[in-house]
Formats: C-alpha cells, structure tokens, sequence
C-alpha cells in the first residue's frame, strides 16, 4: 500500500484572499458605475432646466455621444 499525502494549506488560503478581492472589485465597480449613472441623470437634469429657461445644453449625453 502506497500513499501520496500534499499540503494544500496555502493554496487554499491563496483562493480564498483571490475571492475576498474579487469581491472587493465587485462592489467598488457596482459603486462607480451607479455614481456614473447618477451623473448622467444629474447632467440630463441641468439639460432639461436650461432648455427651460431658454439657454442652451450645457452637457452632452451619451445617447448624443454615439450619433
């Protein structure tokens, strides 16, 4: 009888901090493109106001960017 025995301690240590900074990058990105949303709706909102008032667009958006 003949046995092969191997530590896998740090590999499985090296997996779990690899998950911990995954989801790290998860919830920063999930923070920065809802800020970006948000911008876009603020810059929308001055857009809608100054056409109001009878001034000209200040901010292009992206719908406008891609045509």
């Amino acid at each position: 009888l003949i046995g092969v025995a191997s530590d896998i301690t740090e590999r499985k240590l090296a997996e779990e901090e690899l998950r911990r900074k995954m989801e790290q990058i998860k919830r920063a990105n999930k923070l920065m493109v809802g800020r970006e949303l948000k911008m876009v709706e603020l810059k929308e909102e001055v857009n809608r106001l100054l056409e109001k008032a009878g001034l000209s667009k200040k901010y292009t958006t992206p719908d406008e960017m891609e045509r």
